[in-house]
């Protein structure tokens, strides 16, 4: 079984290298883009915290080192949507408040808790076991109520980042349109 997953691993793992190299070349040039930096390195790590756990998964043997991982694929995943939101937002020069950035992180942050923590009230996943009949890495997942709430999120996100870059185009013809007539 591992040899059918191997395609998927390396290219798994590929993906978290560049996006690791990635985070290497725009820390190195950081100074040049402060503005938007750090929520870029912030957006990148997170995918590639997504990208190893996701391979590592691939590669657990039981079900002790698949609720591991999953855990670590979750310290990056739910919160990429906010933070490429959040490098939206500052690349387009929308102002944003300590208050908005906690807000967003809110969803995030109890999904890692409860992720990690499932054993004990079964709110992300209701059943999380290896598969009977494909066995290790494949897993048997019935969903939980948070589980819902986090899927949701990140599409809630998307769509308030597609809202900024459309008002930002708006604004940018505008900023056009009144130049021309002058």
């Amino acid at each position: 079984m591992r040899a059918q997953l191997l395609p998927t691993i390396s290219i798994t793992v590929v993906s978290g290298v560049l996006n690791v190299y990635l985070f290497i070349y725009v820390y190195q040039k950081r100074k040049l883009y402060k503005s938007v930096s750090t929520y870029f390195l912030a957006y990148v790590c997170s995918i590639a915290l997504y990208c190893f756990g996701t391979a590592f998964s691939m590669l657990a043997t039981d079900l002790q080192e698949l609720k591991w991982w999953t855990v670590v694929i979750y310290l990056g995943l739910p919160f990429t949507s906010p933070l490429g939101l959040l490098f939206i937002m500052r690349y387009l020069g929308i102002e944003i408040k300590k208050t908005f950035i906690a807000g967003l992180l809110v969803i995030p942050i109890i999904t890692v808790v409860l992720v990690a923590t499932n054993d004990f009230h079964h709110l992300y996943y209701r059943v999380f076991t290896i598969d009977p009949d494909l066995g290790a890495p494949f897993l048997y997942q019935e969903i939980g109520v948070w589980y819902l709430v986090q899927g949701l999120s990140p599409f809630l996100v998307c769509l308030y980042r597609l809202f900024c870059c459309l008002l930002s185009i708006k604004r940018y013809q505008n900023n056009i349109v009144h130049r021309f007539l002058r």
